[in-house]
Order: structure tokens, then sequence, then C-alpha cells
């Protein structure tokens, strides 16, 4: 199907996620504030005033409108691994909702995940296969397909979770990146099992208007959980559609930004104190704002990084099979040196 043949249910559902968080979140922002679910600031925060922690609860609602418009208006859209999808969302909401409330320990948190990749799993969410790209030969995962699947889910999910940072960072780079996923499916003929994208994108833009610099409320665990696991979901889908390295590398680009940002917070954690899951500020945010970059000025920078690399995973697609190795490399050293200078210049600022 061409694309313009995908815009009507597209926009719909768009819609239809966009109206649900613009009519429930003023009321999640007033129940917050009435029980005191707020977010304190503190040594690692960088907003002043408590302000409501649980916007990402309606983002679950949301997407559930969107499937049930597409089951009833257009089920060709409904894709059968959508319930499971929602019901791994489902459990995600939960253990970010607890985390919410109680602050659960990080070993705990990350139980819950492996539990939401499980159900990602029985869904058919998985890699099942992969391409040898030296000899083209399909290689079966066998039982290492369930580990690699939920090892990817908790991956992804923490790496949205690290992100979320500043007012308005997550939910516009999750719109970014939802964006590209979905033009990404639509051009490789895939349009139908894009539509959750679409649902997204409007969850996404809704929530911005309550959420973007000064925010009036936080996402939360709730929210940046659930929307971790959506984008591995729609990774996971890429994959298990066909085997070729392109197919599987794609998504991965569009979501390197966060993925890099975590790995590299995490080996800095692991070298300076051996502790991988420690709170600290060495993410990617925090580094720009030490550099004397606004608030507005580092997420809107790092928007730009996030279209850089939608960009690039596109233009991918269209490079000759013998420079895509090539292709990748120069990517990577991009991102290295980029995160590599702005982490000098931190460091410098630590020490004067």
């Amino acid at each position: 199907m061409t694309w313009q043949a995908h815009m009507i249910p597209f926009l719909a559902i768009f819609g239809a996620g966009f109206a649900v968080v613009l009519l429930l979140e003023p009321l999640v922002l007033r129940y917050a504030l009435k029980r005191g679910l707020v977010d304190p600031p503190n040594w690692r925060k960088v907003h002043t005033g408590s302000v409501p922690r649980i916007g990402g609860v309606v983002f679950l609602p949301a997407l559930a409108v969107c499937a049930a418009l597409m089951h009833v208006v257009w089920p060709q859209y409904c894709q059968p691994h959508y319930w499971g999808l929602l019901v791994g969302l489902f459990v995600i909401s939960l253990a970010g909702f607890w985390d919410d409330l109680s602050d659960i320990r990080a070993l705990t948190k990350l139980a819950c995940q492996c539990v939401a990749g499980a159900v990602l799993f029985w869904a058919g969410y998985r890699f099942q296969a992969v391409m040898n790209p030296w000899n083209f030969r399909v290689i079966e995962l066998g039982f290492i397909d369930f580990f690699l699947t939920v090892l990817a889910v908790a991956a992804i999910i923490n790496a949205i979770n690290m992100l979320d940072g500043l007012d308005g960072l997550a939910a516009g780079c999750t719109l970014i990146m939802a964006a590209f996923l979905l033009i990404n499916k639509v051009s490789q003929g895939d349009g139908l099992s894009a539509a959750m994208c679409a649902g997204v994108m409007g969850i996404a833009a809704a929530f911005l208007f309550f959420n973007f610099h000064p925010a009036k409320v936080f996402m939360g665990d709730t929210g940046s959980m659930f929307l971790g696991l959506f984008l591995a979901s729609e990774m996971l889908d890429a994959a298990s559609h066909a085997t070729a390295m392109t197919t599987i590398l794609l998504p991965l680009v569009i979501l390197g930004i966060p993925i890099f940002d975590m790995l590299r917070i995490m080996a800095t954690r692991a070298r300076n104190s051996g502790k991988v899951f420690s709170a600290d500020k060495t993410h990617i945010h925090h580094r720009l704002l030490s550099l004397g970059l606004s608030h507005k000025e580092v997420v809107l920078f790092i928007y730009a990084l996030n279209v850089y690399m939608g960009i690039m995973a596109l233009i991918y697609r269209h490079v000759a099979l013998n420079y895509r190795i090539l292709y990748l490399f120069n990517m990577v050293l991009f991102l290295f040196m980029a995160f590599y200078l702005i982490g000098r210049d931190h460091r410098k600022d630590l020490d004067r």
C-alpha cells in the first residue's frame, strides 16, 4: 500500500491518542496535587519546585483507545500481537506506578521489566533468527531467542528511563523515534503493522503540552517505562518480520541516541564506582547543561540528534551493500566523538 493510503487511518489513530491524553491529563494532574504525588527537587534533578509525577498513567488507556478504534473501524490495522503488547504495557505500567508511589529497588524494577519482556516474547515480539552478514546464512536462535528478547527489552526500557531527565525530553524523543519507525515500516511496505506508532506519536505530542519546559507534570517511571517497552516492541517487530541485518539494524539506529547514552553511563558507573544502577549526573542532558546550554537548548539539541539518527537510518537502506558496514562505523564514530567531547568538557567544568 502507498503512503497516501495509510494517511487517514494513521491520522485518526494519532488523533485518538492525542485527544485521550489531552482530556485525561488535567484530571491526573489535579489528583496528583491533591494526594501529594509530586516529585520534589533534589541534588540530581534540575527542577526547583515539586511537580506531579504520575502523568504517564494516561498513556495505557490512550493506546487502548487507539487499539479499540483500529479493531472497530480499521480491523486490518489491528494486528493479533497488539493485544499481547497491551498486556505487556499493562504489566510495565503497574511496575512504573508502583515505583512512582514507593520508589522500589532497582533489581525489583529490572525483574518487572524482564516479566514484561517475557510477555512480549509470548505475544510474538522476538528476534527468531538472524542472517550472517558474511555468508548470508540464516541462523536460528532457538532457546537463546528468549533471553536475547528479554535483555533487549530491559535495555531499551532503561535507555528511555535514563533519558527522562529534563522537561519534554523523553516524550519529544519518543515522538521523533516513533515517527521514523513508522516511516521506515511504511517504506518497507509494512504499513499495516506501523499503526501503533501513530497512536504513540499522538500520546507523546499531547503530553508535551503539559511536560515541555516548564513542566506542569512529569510522566514518571509509569510513562518512561511504557514508552521504552513500546519502542522495544517496535524494534522486535521489525526483527521478527525478516532476518536481514538491515531490517534489524535500522530500528537500532533510530534508537541510537538513548541506547548509546545508556551504554556510556553504565560503563562510566562501572569504572568509577562499580555500581551500574547508582544514580548520578553523567547523563548527556546533565553534561550539556554543565556546558552552559539552557534547559530548552539542551532538549532541542537532543531532539536534533534523534532526527539526525532517524535520517541516517532511512538513508542506510539505500547505501550499497558493500558500504553499509563503513556507513554504520561512521555513525558510531560520530556518536562516540560527540559524546566524548561533551564528556571531556563536562569533566573540565567539574575539576574547576
